[in-house]
C-alpha cells in the first residue's frame, strides 16, 4: 500500500482498528501514506488500536516508512494502543523508517504505546514524536520533537534523511504548516540553508564546475537543456538550484 491519505472517523465497538489498516500480514509494505483519522473506540479493556497498523500478524516482515499520524485514537475505557500500531503479532521483524507521530491518543494509558505494542518486533529507524505525546513503553526507541522543530521545516528535512530536492518524500510550507506531510508538492521541498535554518528557497549557487568525465546537465524548469545557468530556477545534474 502506497501514495494514502485518509481522513474522517472510526467509531468502533471492536478491536484491531487503523488509521491506514485493520490488520497487515506477511510482507506487508505501506510506503508514503498519512492517517488524520480520528479512532472513537467503545471498548472495554485492549483495544489494540494503531495510528497506521491496528495489528501485524502472518510470517515475513512488515516495513513501513514515510508514514504520518496526525489523527487521534479517543476513548476513556479503551487500553492497549500504539501511535503506529497497536500490536505486532507477526513473527518477523519489521522495520518502521522516516514516521512521525504528531497525533493524539486519549485513551487509558494502560499498556499503550508511542509507536508500537511489542516494539521489539519493530526496528525503528529515524522516526520521531512531538513533546508531550504518550511517553510510554517505547518512546526510547524514537526522538521526541519540539513544536518549535516540527512547523521550521527541520524536520521535514531530517525525515527526508537530510536529503533536499528531487526524490524526497516529505514537504512542508515551512511557515504556515505545523508539521511536514508526505502529498507531494515541489513548491515545499525543504531546504538547509547556510546559517542552518530552513526554508522553501533552494540553496544558492554563484557558479558551476564542470566534471571532467561528464558534462553538467543544466534543465530550465520547462525540461529544456540550457547551455549555461543565468539567474533562476534550474535543474541541474537532477537537483533543482537557484542561480543568483
Amino acid at each position: 500500500m502506497k501514495n494514502l491519505v485518509t481522513r474522517g472517523t472510526i467509531d468502533t465497538s471492536n478491536k484491531y482498528a487503523g488509521g491506514i489498516v485493520g490488520e497487515a500480514s506477511d510482507n506487508a509494505s505501506i510506503l508514503n501514506c498519512e492517517s488524520h483519522v480520528a479512532i472513537n473506540s467503545t471498548v472495554s479493556g485492549d483495544g489494540t488500536h494503531g495510528g497506521i497498523i491496528g495489528l501485524t500478524g502472518g510470517t515475513g516482515t512488515i516495513r513501513v516508512t514515510n508514514a504520518l499520524f496526525a489523527g487521534s485514537i479517543n476513548g476513556d475505557q479503551t487500553t492497549c494502543c500504539g501511535g503506529i500500531c497497536g500490536w505486532s503479532g507477526n513473527s518477523g521483524q519489521n522495520v518502521m523508517t522516516n514516521c512521525l507521530v504528531v497525533g493524539d491518543i486519549t485513551t487509558n494509558p494502560e499498556s499503550c504505546a508511542t509507536f508500537s505494542r511489542n516494539s521489539s518486533n519493530f526496528t525503528i529507524v529515524n522516526t520521531y514524536y512531538k513533546d508531550g505525546f504518550y511517553e510510554i513503553y517505547d518512546n526510547n526507541k524514537g526522538t521526541k520533537v519540539t513544536a518549535s522543530q516540527l512547523a521550521s521545516g527541520e524536520m521535514a528535512y531530517r525525515l527526508n534523511g537530510n536529503k533536499q530536492g528531487q526524490g524526497v518524500a516529505w514537504y512542508q510550507n515551512v511557515g504556515t504548516d505545523a508539521y511536514p506531510t508526505i502529498v507531494p508538492n515541489e513548491q515545499y521541498i525543504v531546504y538547509m540553508q547556510e546559517n542552518g535554518t530552513f526554508s522553501n528557497v533552494p540553496t544558492a549557487i554563484e557558479g558551476i564546475t564542470a566534471d571532467n568525465r561528464e558534462n553538467t546537465a543544466i534543465y530550465d524548469l520547462t525540461g529544456r537543456r540550457v547551455e549555461k545557468a543565468r539567474k533562476g530556477l534550474y535543474i541541474i545534474n537532477g537537483k533543482k538550484v537557484l542561480v543568483k
